[in-house]
């Protein structure tokens, strides 16, 4: 109990300094961004080795050897994937609908991080959380905090030397399946980067040492040197319990009459274990590829190559990536490969490049000439602004009709007192953080109605630099 509080009062704490740091790192420019992803990237590439022994010697998975391909692919593969993608400023412009596409950060990243793969995991959502300008907060697997703790160190040290706010790189160190809940939940967090849905995170933090004696325990004699267990199965689902995902080195296999039974039992694994992620398929007949692709409910279909190598855009044209989405089918919001770009808000500058219909122009194209200008006399429009100003306490002026026709408005006072009443400004129904930002540089108040609407990030940044004012106004 002691130690799940003291993980929900660490996850809370780091997600405030992570906020704290989140404006200062949203006003850095491309170039200073680019150079601490460079750094960051740098530092891991040559702690490669150092890491992928420590995550074999912490959580006992995997080889160091392989480690240290899957650590380069994601300080060097991905690294150099996302080093031209602008994320700062104006990225695109789109001349032929006149509209301008403008990056914003999201926001705090809570990046869940696996003891499967927890270095190479690590270093990939470091370096594209600070791409998108994103403070972050690690969570590790509590089996592989030591590692995952070395490489945050590493990366964040890198990345502050070369000008990354403190606070922008953050990691826990007390880890509870509660602690790590309460990050993902806290109010400060934007967005969730999580690898392995919440079932495979649940189970992970409730398993207990890996069984490297499977054999030997199921009365099976194998050679020393065996890397991978083979079993024969004939169904799916609970009856089968190896017909679902596995992280241990035991594979299952069925046989088939034709690719068409393939075809459906395939589906009836990705419904059994989990929708959306990955397939693949070896095969030399285009047609029958083409149909696992129209078919499967997969957002990633490989071809020829392992799974493993070709989802992640290693032996692939897929964005290189440590993060795969699985879209609607398995709840996620995206289906893609996660890089810099889940993480930014995009903003549109649309000019118009369509006139609507009855604005000056016909259906097909052409001016219309102006219509006559239809109103009241400006005596009767004068007298009904009286009555209006009256009856909301204020007494109106003694301008003439030609006066007030020559000066294009009517002015009023209060009842009491008699002098003019200063202007109110027209309160906004609508407020985002550029609005703020705006109204904090040129220091002046913004005037809200009390039924307006406050994006989150405007409400804080405008409350924490008083710049909201509730108009007295109540149209």
């Amino acid at each position: 109990m002691e130690r799940d509080l003291a993980s929900i009062a660490e996850a809370r704490m780091l997600a405030r300094r992570a906020k704290e740091a989140a404006p200062a790192l949203a006003e850095l420019g491309q170039e200073q961004i680019d150079r601490i992803v460079e750094a960051a990237a740098a530092a891991a590439t040559t702690q490669a080795e150092a890491f992928a022994r420590l995550a074999v010697e912490e959580t006992g998975y995997g080889v160091i050897a392989d480690k240290v391909q899957k650590n380069l692919f994601a300080s060097e593969r991905v690294y150099q994937f996302i080093r031209p993608i602008k994320t700062v400023g104006v990225v695109a412009r789109h001349d032929a609908t006149r509209v301008v596409e403008i990056a914003e950060p999201f926001g705090v990243v809570a990046a869940i991080v696996p003891s499967t793969n927890p270095t190479s995991t690590a270093i990939y959502k470091i370096l594209i959380a600070l791409k998108a300008r994103c403070p972050l907060v690690l969570s590790p697997h509590p089996a592989a905090v030591k590692c995952i703790t070395r490489v945050a160190e590493v990366m964040a040290e890198a990345a502050r030397g070369a000008g990354a706010p403190e606070g922008t790189v953050n990691w826990m160190t007390t880890v509870t399946l509660e602690g790590t809940e309460e990050l993902m939940k806290h109010r400060d967090v934007a967005v969730i980067l999580a690898t392995g849905g919440m079932g495979l995170v649940r189970a992970a933090y409730s398993a207990g040492k890996p069984a490297r004696f499977i054999a030997e325990k199921c009365g099976i004699s194998v050679p020393a040197e065996t890397r991978v267990l083979l079993a024969p199965l004939d169904g799916v689902g609970r009856d089968y319990p190896l017909s679902i995902e596995k992280l241990c080195p035991v594979l299952s296999f069925y046989v088939v009459r034709d690719w068409r039974e393939g075809c459906e039992r395939c589906k009836q694994i990705l419904r059994y274990g989990g929708l959306g992620h990955t397939m693949s398929i070896h095969s030399q007949n285009d047609q029958v590829i083409l149909e696992f692709g129209l078919r499967k409910p997969a957002f990633r279909i490989i071809v020829n190559s392992p799974t493993t190598h070709g989802s992640i855009g290693l032996t692939t044209g897929l964005d290189p990536a440590m993060t795969l989405g699985c879209g609607g089918y398995g709840g996620n919001i995206t289906s893609d490969n996660i890089t810099p770009r889940p993480p930014l808000k995009i903003k549109r500058v649309a000019y118009r490049n369509t006139p609507a219909k009855g604005q000056g122009e016909s259906a097909r194209g052409k001016v219309r000439p102006p219509a006559m200008a239809v109103g009241v006399r400006a005596d009767v429009l004068t007298t009904r602004i009286d009555q209006f100003l009256g009856s909301r306490g204020f007494r109106t002026g003694s301008l003439s009709s030609a006066d007030a026709r020559q000066a294009g408005t009517v002015f009023a006072s209060p009842a009491s007192p008699r002098e003019p009443a200063p202007p109110v400004p027209a309160p906004l129904d609508f407020v985002c953080e550029e609005d703020v930002r705006m109204a904090i540089r040129a220091g002046r108040k913004l005037a809200v109605s009390e039924r307006a609407i406050v994006t989150p990030a405007a409400r804080d940044l405008g409350e924490e630099h008083q710049v909201f004012s509730v108009a007295p106004w109540r149209g």
